[in-house]
């Protein structure tokens, strides 16, 4: 057994490798890289990804890089564990102080380790023959040590040691933050996150391809880990990806969960998810009983007969509409373990550069919890998995690699679109990108337009270098009206980029042009110092360029035209798991006489601090924002926010969290309060290791728009939901989730809202009610 592995008898709840089980953190563990105690020990430490094996008596050079010597103590062990209750009692214990323990760090080969601090129990037990109990994740045996009420001095962590705040799964909710629309839907990022949860990568066996499916990682720290692999060889724990080079500790905390140590499965895989939600209430403008089909209805079938084949089919109604099937979307992909090839057929997505040009369904929405959205991801081919209707491609797409470092790509494109048009019926004056078809004059403008696209690209990677240049083609079969331009019915785009990704500096830029005259441009830098990381993004983007597929920057739907600007962010981690982070987004309009310009300055500033099983945020948001008049000489808003987050898990059943967040505005809205306010308070209790229930209550008075806050709401898995704040009242939800069987799944939510003063603004109802059910299916 070589260092990192344990063996089978030592295997914990809670191990990726075994059942379901405790799922303790790795993000909020401390760095160790060698024990320091005055007199050398022999030790063996089991985590939960058996990251090390007995320490026989040696040089030290080979076994995990320390060197022992025997002494007479014996019986000596420290057991590392959430649940204290569990552990042996201590024997004989003594005192010692804390300033007499110069650190715990463990020196090693392979990889750092990440232990608890806070979370060291002394036990005196019994030989070294006992076996750690089967909830703690962590077994540390010290033999063999003359002076061991040194070790002593972690006792009092006793009365801390108390469950982490679990980060098993990524942290979607930080990219999700920053938006200020209200809005109810799902996007490919939380359903690609979802899948990899259900279906994690296999670290030891993944190609570069299937690390690439992580949406937020480039190609060039893909390779890294690749490269980690071949030269050390297998992982035998996902602590040891802390020690792959350019690899942020940051980054590799968001990995961990999407990864596993287990071999990948060869077996077909089917699952089907069955969505619906109703309105309690009466939507204002109907009447009783005259409400058409009030049902929304999702439904998505995924099938997966080979590894190297997949089929997804969804079709989804919203409430109003009275076809059943009224938007459908299918989608196949092919790709061959070892072969060069990747074909999709049906509806798919094509994330080019810095997507200017194409773009995935997500954008890229800022926020300074998660500033590595800072960075573009890695240019791939992804299948459409979201029931929105707009921004997806319909066709045909393939990639093939010629040799190890060339990919050649081509796609083609035939779909219909929803438009508005212009009162002569023959110019599109914008497009509506709802998906609502319950009206007459909605259903009117159902695929009404249609689009061409073909596209051509190269792609160069080699090692942490990744280049490419792209051709394509758009056809309208009528003139689009976009701001003050009117395209014509064809329009050509280039575009060339390049990313660099050293593991210590970073370089991205992509060079667009549409009709050949018309440029957009966007330069990405990054700088890591270890604990101290820069991010700067500039842009321009003429005011004619237009893509209806490309991303601006802090967007999640709106195409790159007319703007301007730059991005600075840095993060800085201390000791003591805190964390400073600062993000500044300037934009201007290039064209300040566009009806649809908009000048913006926000700056945010964070401190986190996560000691165990706690979590706070402070955050500082403010925005400077003209808009509202062609001439540029709109409304001058000034907007500061200031939001506290405290999140604790109390017990392995109980966590709660509250936030508190205050809004004003520099000058005063005339006639109205000076201060909008929020808060919230949310219980998570687990009954049984299967079920969860989670309650919210929030209460908010918000006097004025230019004041409103936003909230982000958990959803059913897969959806999302961010709560505009407006007006004064309270609303709360309550969502229960469990597993029926090993095979289906059970999400219900229910929701209200309620506005005392509603009426008084001529508006029908007081309250507003939705229940919300859905049911998967796995085999």
């Amino acid at each position: 057994m070589r260092p990192g592995e344990a063996s089978a008898n030592h295997r914990m709840l809670g191990d990726p490798r075994t059942a379901e089980g405790t799922s303790c953190p790795t993000d909020t563990r401390l760095q160790i890289k060698a024990i320091i105690v005055p007199e050398q020990v022999r030790f063996r430490l089991f985590q939960r990804q058996g990251l090390f094996r007995h320490v026989r008596p040696g040089n030290g050079t080979g076994n995990g890089g320390l060197a022992h010597r025997r002494a007479p103590v014996r019986e000596k062990f420290a057991h590392l564990c959430p649940n204290f209750s569990k552990v042996h009692p201590a024997q004989g214990a003594g005192r010692v102080n804390h300033p007499g323990f110069p650190g715990l760090l463990l020196d090693r080969n392979r990889a750092d380790v990440h232990i608890r601090r806070r979370s060291v129990l002394l036990a005196q037990t019994g030989e070294g023959s006992e076996k750690p109990h089967g909830r703690c994740p962590v077994f540390l045996e010290v033999g063999d040590m003359r002076r061991p009420g040194l070790l002593f001095f972690m006792v009092l962590a006793v009365f801390l040691c108390r469950p982490l705040l679990c980060q098993d799964s990524l942290d979607v909710e930080s990219f999700l933050q920053a938006l200020e629309n209200e809005t109810v839907g799902e996007t490919d990022l939380l359903l690609v996150v979802e899948n990899l949860r259900r279906h994690p990568i296999a670290l030891n066996q993944a190609t570069l391809a299937d690390l690439l499916e992580i949406p937020f990682l480039d190609i060039a720290t893909a390779r890294a880990i690749l490269d980690f692999r071949k030269r050390h060889g297998r992982f035998r724990a996902l602590s040891e990806l802390d020690s792959v080079p350019g690899l942020p500790a940051e980054l590799a905390d968001l990995l961990r969960p999407l990864f596993t140590l287990r071999p990948p499965g060869t077996g077909a895989v089917l699952e089907y998810r069955v969505r619906t939600a109703r309105r309690l209430h009466l939507p204002a403008g109907f009447e009783p009983q005259t409400v058409p089909s009030p049902l929304d209805v999702y439904q998505r079938l995924f099938w997966q007969p080979r590894p190297d084949w997949q089929i997804r089919l969804l079709w989804q109604k919203d409430a109003g509409e009275t076809n059943w099937f009224d938007y459908g979307s299918l989608s196949f992909r092919y790709r061959p373990e070892g072969k060069p090839l990747e074909v999709l057929a049906g509806d798919f997505h094509l994330r080019w550069g810095q997507q200017l040009v194409f773009g995935s369904a997500y954008g890229t929405p800022l926020a300074v919890e998660q500033l590595t959205t800072l960075w573009p991801g890695t240019t791939r081919l992804i299948p459409n998995a979201a029931s929105q209707e707009s921004f997806f491609l319909r066709g045909l797409a393939g990639e093939i690699r010629p040799t190890p470092n060339i990919r050649l790509g081509a796609l083609a494109s035939w779909r219909r679109l929803d438009a508005r048009l212009e009162p002569d019926s023959l110019t599109v004056r914008s497009f509506d990108v709802s998906g609502l078809h319950r009206t007459a004059l909605e259903q009117k403008r159902k695929g009404n337009t249609r689009e061409q696209i073909t596209a051509l690209w190269l792609r160069w990677t080699r090692s942490r270098w990744d280049a490419g240049v792209l051709a394509a083609g758009q056809q309208f079969n009528r003139p689009v009206l976009q701001s003050t331009d009117t395209l014509t019915g064809r329009q050509q785009f280039l575009s060339a980029f390049f990313q660099h990704r050293g593991p210590f500096f970073g370089s991205a830029l992509e060079l667009a042009l549409r009709n050949g005259r018309f440029p957009a441009v966007q330069q990405t830098l990054n700088l890591n110092l270890g604990p101290l990381r820069y991010w700067l993004n500039a842009y321009y983007y003429h005011p004619r360029y237009g893509s209806f597929h490309g991303r601006a920057l802090d967007e999640i739907q709106k195409s790159p035209g007319n703007r301007k600007g730059s991005v600075l962010g840095a993060s800085l981690n201390l000791p003591g798991r805190v964390k400073l982070a600062l993000l500044v987004h300037r934009e201007r309009a290039v064209r300040p006489a566009d009806q649809f310009a908009r000048n913006q300055t926000r700056l945010q500033l964070l401190g986190q601090w996560r000691p165990p099983a706690l979590l706070l945020n402070l955050r500082y948001t403010y925005r400077k924002r003209t808009e509202g008049e062609p001439s540029g000489a709109g409304q001058v808003q000034q907007i500061h926010r200031l939001r506290l987050d405290l999140a604790e898990r109390a017990s392995a059943r109980f966590a709660l969290r509250q936030r508190v967040e205050v809004s004003w505005a520099h000058p005063r809205v005339p006639g109205e309060a000076e201060v909008g306010f929020s808060a919230f308070s949310e219980l998570s209790w687990r009954p049984a290791r299967r079920w969860r229930l989670q309650w919210r209550w929030t209460q908010f008075q918000v006097p004025a728009f230019p004041l409103a806050l936003y909230e982000y709401e958990p959803d059913l898995p897969g959806s999302f939901r961010v709560a505009l704040l407006n007006g004064r009242g309270y609303k709360w939800f309550a969502l229960l989730s469990g597993r029926v069987s090993p095979t289906v799944q059970v999400h219900l939510k229910f929701r209200q809202e309620v506005f005392p003063d509603l009426e008084e603004q001529g508006r029908q109802g007081k309250r507003r009610r939705e229940i919300r059910l859905q049911v998967d299916l796995r085999y």
